[in-house]
């Protein structure tokens, strides 16, 4: 029975002993090598979101350096609105205006000119316009007044949703905006 209990014994100790040895072995030997390998992982993926990101600049500025390149029709052109007359520029600016509406698929419902200002030493004719669009048409019906030359200014710009027409689920939004051009000085003016 002692003998049983020594073979016993002797078992158990070489369970502990190999316990003992598979943990020395996990603390000491694969878990910092697990430890390093999750640190060079999270390097690998912090250069590769740092190449994305790098990759991205770049094309940006090959970008902006080929529109560099290219010529902008916007700085092109007359600065003031021609014509003789008051009369003539403000009618040059309504055809401008119905033009650039005609262009983004909508069409002016009303015109009308406004009083003239000088402003800064700049005489400045406009009109003031009412049309229905919608938020994209507008966006893009903005961006040809701020590019366009002569240089035209936009005074006010008022916005509203228009009435739901028909069982339509959006409606178009009413604009209404005061549209503005500078004029060259009239002979025998300072």
């Amino acid at each position: 029975m002692i003998e049983a209990l020594r073979t016993l014994i002797n078992k158990l100790l070489a369970l502990v002993l190999l316990g003992v040895v598979a943990y020395g072995v996990v603390t000491f030997v694969i878990k910092p090598f697990s430890v390093q390998y999750a640190d060079l992982e999270d390097g690998i993926e912090t250069q590769r979101a740092l190449l994305g990101r790098l990759a991205a600049a770049a094309e940006r500025a090959k970008t902006v350096q080929e529109s560099k390149s290219r010529p902008d029709p916007a700085n092109k052109g007359p600065v003031f609105l021609e014509g003789e007359s008051d009369a003539i520029r403000i009618s040059s600016l309504q055809s401008k205006l119905s033009e650039t509406a005609q262009s983004i698929g909508a069409q002016l419902s009303s015109t009308q000119a406004v009083q003239a200002r000088e402003s800064s030493g700049v005489r400045l004719v406009g009109v003031q316009t009412q049309f229905s669009t919608t938020l994209e048409q507008l966006q893009k019906f903005m961006f040809d007044l701020e590019t366009a030359r002569p240089m035209l200014f936009v005074e006010t710009l008022h916005v509203s949703r228009g009435p739901d027409r028909d069982g339509q689920e959006v409606s178009d939004l009413d604009v209404r905006l005061v549209v503005l051009g500078a004029t060259p000085r009239e002979k025998g003016q300072p």
